[in-house]
């Protein structure tokens, strides 16, 4: 028995072969489709994911302040001239100290504390003042 007449069936026997290729085809397609239903929908739940991260990422960086809190604004710092090292001296106050030695100079002030910052009342500093301070004496002269 060749090959070719192994191949040879009765009409009903192609008949139940065509029957049996639509159906077999028709699994394969339904097969396909739900794979590529899935592929898609695991590649925009990629995406999802992707600019969610992104997006919670982007705004843990930017600050936002909280509006029931004021916000202060940082005051420049003024700019101190350096004194000879054997001329500086350090003494160290407390509150009461420092508003009485003000009151003294004539230039009164308080002092206040809120929420970690600290300032005086008044302008107490000849910069502050809009005045000249005294220039230190040269020390080749003495």
């Amino acid at each position: 028995m060749t090959d070719h007449e192994r191949s040879q069936l009765t009409p009903d026997g192609e008949a139940r072969r065509e029957a049996m290729l639509g159906e077999l085809v028709g699994a394969m397609q339904r097969v396909h489709h739900g794979r590529r239903i899935r592929r898609r929908v695991a590649s925009a739940s990629a995406l999802v994911a992707i600019f969610a991260g992104l997006a919670w990422v982007i705004g843990s960086q930017l600050s936002v302040g909280d509006p029931a809190r004021p916000q202060f604004v940082e005051r420049p710092q003024q700019p101190v001239p350096d004194a000879p090292t054997n001329e500086r001296l350090i003494q160290m106050l407390d509150d009461d100290q420092l508003v009485a030695l003000l009151a003294q100079l004539d230039r009164p002030a308080g002092i206040v504390r809120s929420e970690g910052e600290i300032w005086l009342t008044n302008a107490v500093t000849d910069a502050e003042l809009g005045l000249t301070p005294p220039q230190p004496p040269d020390p080749s002269t003495m």
